[in-house]
């Protein structure tokens, strides 16, 4: 049995359906070499602000991007920990299965 706790099902649950989005994922790889603003990011992905900025706050709220602020600027980049968690869950939930 996968040795998670009902509050850890919620978080792998949230985490895993935001991974679960072609858009999300590619916010994310273009952060994945060096944090980026909005403006940025809206440039890399091709999509509108309004949609952008609504996937970076999926990401925000299940903790994959990290923010800075510098001036008036917001500067995403990824979160390790979350990252590593994902990971973790899913390598658990793997070695059940196998």
């Amino acid at each position: 049995m996968i040795d998670l706790q009902f509050k850890e099902y919620q978080k792998a649950k949230n985490l895993f359906r935001a991974l679960d989005n072609t858009r999300r994922r590619m916010i994310l790889q273009s952060i994945l070499i060096k944090p980026k603003n909005v403006t940025e990011i809206i440039r890399a992905v091709r999509l509108s602000q309004p949609e952008t900025s609504a996937h970076l706050a999926i990401l925000r709220k299940t903790n994959l991007v990290i923010t800075r602020k510098k001036g008036k600027e917001v500067f995403y980049s990824i979160n390790p920990d979350q990252i590593d968690l994902a990971n973790e869950i899913a390598k658990k939930i793997n070695n059940t299965i196998n």
